[in-house]
C-alpha cells in the first residue's frame, strides 16, 4: 500500500487534471456566453459566424481532447502493471527476473516489481536492504528512494502514448520514465534532478505498449460453476433414481416435488413483499 505522501501525489495529480478541464471549460462557457449575446443583436455580421463556428470547434477539441486521454490513461492493476481502457497497458514483470539496472554513473539502481537488498558494495551506511530504487549519495551512503508498493503509474497529459512509475519516500520523490524500445538492451538513464527529486528514464523493450490478458472476473466463474454443478445435481440425481428406484419420466427428476412447488412458493413470497410483508390469508394467496 501507498503511504501518505504516495497518497497525496495521486490526489495532486488527479485535482491537477480536473483544474485543467474546470479552465478550459470556463473559458467556453464564456466564450459562448459572449457570442451569444452578441448573436442576439446583429445575427448577420460575418464576425459572429466565425465565433461561433469558432466556438464550436473549440468545444469539439475539447471533446476530442477528453476522449483520447481517457482511452490512453493506464490505470494501476499490480506495482508491475497498469491497463488502459482499450485493453492494452504495461507490463513490467519480465523485467522483475532481469534486474536490478545501474545508470552510467552507478549512483541509481533500480529493480522493477519487487523490493530487493540494492545497497551499494561501496556505501558505507545503507537503509535499502528492502527497496525498489536506491541511490549512492555523494557521502557513499545508499539511500532508499522507495518500495515496489510506494511506486504510482503516472500517465502525462502531453504523451499519451507514454507512462511514469513515481515513487514518493520520506523526503525524496522519484520519476522513472517508461521508453520502448524494440530490439535494445535495457537501460537506466539519469536526468536533470535535484537534491529531493530525480528524473530517470528506464529504456526497454517491456516497456511497450501490449495487450494485456486478463482472467475470468469473479462473477463469471461463479455462473460457470452454478451451471456445472447444477448439471451434476441433475444428472447424478437422475442415474441414481432411475438405477436405484427404477424411477421414470418426470420421476428422474431429483426432489421433484420441491422443483414443482418452487413457482408457488415464489409467489407467495412476491404477494407477501407487495402486501407490505403483513399477514395474508392462504384464501386470499
Amino acid at each position: 500500500m501507498c503511504d501518505i505522501h504516495c497518497r497525496c501525489h495521486a490526489l495532486y495529480i488527479y485535482i491537477y487534471r480536473v483544474d485543467i478541464f474546470l479552465f478550459l471549460n470556463a473559458h467556453i462557457n464564456v466564450f459562448s456566453f459572449v457570442s451569444s449575446h452578441i448573436h442576439q443583436k446583429n445575427n448577420n455580421l460575418p464576425v459572429i459566424k466565425m465565433l461561433n463556428s469558432t466556438n464550436s470547434f473549440v468545444t469539439f477539441g475539447i471533446i476530442i481532447f477528453i476522449i483520447n486521454y481517457a482511452k490512453s490513461h493506464c490505470v494501476e492493476q499490480t506495482a508491475c502493471t497498469c491497463l488502459r481502457d482499450d485493453k492494452r497497458g504495461y507490463d513490467l514483470r519480465p523485467l522483475a527476473d532481469q534486474g536490478p539496472f545501474h545508470n552510467k554513473k552507478n549512483n541509481f539502481t533500480f529493480q522493477p516489481c519487487k523490493n530487493v537488498d540494492l545497497t551499494f558494495k561501496n556505501s558505507n551506511d545503507s537503509d535499502c536492504q528492502v527497496s525498489s530504487i536506491c541511490l549512492l549519495s555523494g557521502s557513499n551512503r545508499s539511500i532508499s528512494l522507495g518500495k515496489a508498493e510506494d511506486s504510482i503509474w503516472s500517465s502525462p497529459l502531453n504523451n499519451k502514448n507514454g507512462v511514469h512509475l513515481v515513487f514518493h519516500h520520506e523526503n525524496y520523490m522519484t520519476k522513472i520514465k517508461l521508453e520502448c524500445c524494440h530490439g535494445c538492451v535495457t537501460t537506466l538513464v539519469d536526468q536533470n534532478s535535484t537534491d529531493t527529486e530525480y528524473n530517470l528514464t528506464l529504456i526497454s523493450e517491456s516497456n511497450c505498449l501490449v495487450t494485456m490478458r486478463r482472467g475470468l472476473s469473479t462473477g463469471s466463474i461463479l455462473v460457470i460453476l452454478l451451471f456445472v454443478f447444477t448439471g451434476i445435481y441433475f444428472a447424478s440425481g437422475a442415474l441414481a433414481l432411475r438405477f436405484l428406484r427404477g424411477a421414470v419420466g418426470l420421476e428422474l427428476i431429483p426432489n421433484y416435488e420441491f422443483w414443482s412447488d418452487l413457482p408457488g412458493l415464489v409467489r407467495d413470497g412476491v404477494t407477501f413483499t407487495l402486501s407490505g410483508c403483513s399477514p395474508v390469508s392462504y384464501e386470499r394467496i
